[in-house]
C-alpha cells in the first residue's frame, strides 16, 4: 500500500508541475513598430525554443523614445507567465539615460502572452554619439513536458543624432 501511495504522489506532483508550467495567457504585446527589429538567433541549444528581438529607435539629443526587448516563443513552446522574469541593465551610460535599469514580470513591466513577451525600455538621449547599453534577461520558456530557465545577454545599440 505504501508503494502505491508513493507512486500516486509522484504522478500527482509530475502533473502539477506540467500544469503550473503551462500558465494562462494574460496581457497583450506591444507592436514594436518604431523601427524594424533586428533578430539575434538564440544560442544553438535554445534555437528551437525562442527568438530574441531588440528594437532600438533612432534618437536625437534631448529626445525620448522606447527600445523594445522581445522574446518570441518558437512553435511548440510558450512564455512562462508565472516565472519571475527579469531584465537588468548594468553600468553607467554617457550618451543615453535609462528610465529604469530593472524590469520585472511580476512587477508588471512585461507585456506578455504565451506567444511573446515584450519589455519597453525608456531611453532619453543625453548627447550625440553611439553607445551600447548591456543587460541580462532571465526568463522561462516551456513546452508540454518541461520548462527551461534561460538567461540571455541584451545589447541596446543606441545611436544619438545631434
Amino acid at each position: 500500500m505504501t508503494n502505491l501511495r508513493y507512486s500516486l504522489a509522484i504522478a500527482l506532483v509530475s502533473m502539477l508541475a506540467v500544469t503550473a508550467c503551462r500558465g494562462d495567457a494574460h496581457g497583450s504585446t506591444t507592436d514594436g513598430s518604431s523601427t524594424a527589429p533586428s533578430t539575434a538567433p538564440a544560442a544553438a541549444d535554445d534555437a528551437k525554443s525562442f527568438t530574441l528581438q531588440v528594437t532600438v529607435p533612432p534618437l536625437q539629443a534631448g529626445k525620448r523614445a522606447d527600445a523594445v526587448v522581445s522574446v518570441v516563443a518558437a512553435k511548440g513552446y510558450h512564455w512562462n507567465l508565472e516565472y519571475p522574469a527579469k531584465l537588468v541593465f548594468a553600468g553607467d551610460q554617457t550618451k543615453v539615460a535609462l528610465g529604469k535599469k530593472e524590469f520585472s514580470q511580476m512587477g508588471g513591466d512585461f507585456k506578455a502572452s504565451e506567444a511573446k513577451a515584450d519589455v519597453a525600455v525608456a531611453l532619453e538621449a543625453k548627447g550625440a554619439g553611439a553607445e551600447t547599453v548591456k543587460g541580462e534577461l532571465k526568463f522561462s520558456i516551456c513546452n508540454d513536458t518541461t520548462c527551461l530557465i534561460k538567461s540571455a545577454p541584451i545589447e541596446l545599440a543606441v545611436v544619438v543624432a545631434p
